[in-house]
């Protein structure tokens, strides 16, 4: 299990399923733990080449609106999984936490978040060393933290998805660091 941090958006239970937080109300994290699962569909199409069907944009904002509003919550779940990508059925099995767990390990490294001269360094494999790599994460971690704090003060809820997913994807990476499992294949 990895690192995960959701500035009280989505938390989960002791059996790690999706509850309420200090912020919102169960609905709610549930609301925010479907659309979370809808990014990650969206970046792993996106990843692959693919067109994200017509149905996350046309049906999926009614759906949201629906399970905040209280109505049954796993038939409305279900609906949005059915369209998305098989691996991320299959991550859904699971319970809430390890399917974001899950989903956390299949995205690609968000690259953008590196600056210029990290990147070419991965993709070169020109680090000097582990605490090298270590700063240039450290740096797009603060970057994308940076980036949350300013969607949750404009209430932007796709930029902050997306970040959130940007951010705990590169922790997870950071804490390869320490076991050596870095190479310049894992961030391309």
């Amino acid at each position: 299990m990895g690192f995960l941090h959701f500035f009280d958006e989505i938390d989960f239970d002791e059996n790690g399923m999706v509850c309420a937080t200090k912020k919102v109300d169960l609905d709610k994290a549930r609301s925010n733990f479907v659309y979370l699962i809808s990014k990650y569909n969206r970046l792993l199409l996106k990843s692959s080449g693919e067109k994200v069907p017509a149905f996350f944009t046309e049906e999926l904002p009614d759906i949201l609106y629906d399970i905040e509003s209280g109505k049954d919550y796993l038939p409305l779940k279900n609906k949005v999984l059915e369209n998305c990508l098989e691996k991320v059925q299959k991550c859904a099995s699971k319970n809430d936490l390890t399917c974001i767990n899950m989903l956390n390990e299949l995205v690609p490294f968000p690259t953008d978040c590196l600056d210029k001269a990290s990147k070419e360094k991965f993709a070169n494999n020109k680090f000097v060393n582990d605490v090298e790599k270590g700063h240039a994460f450290t740096r797009a971690y603060n970057k994308t933290f940076s980036s949350i704090i300013n969607s949750l003060q404009e209430d932007d809820k796709k930029s902050l998805y997306s970040q959130l997913i940007s951010h705990n994807r590169i922790a997870l990476a950071a804490a390869r660091i320490s076991h050596n499992d870095i190479t310049k294949n894992y961030v391309s």
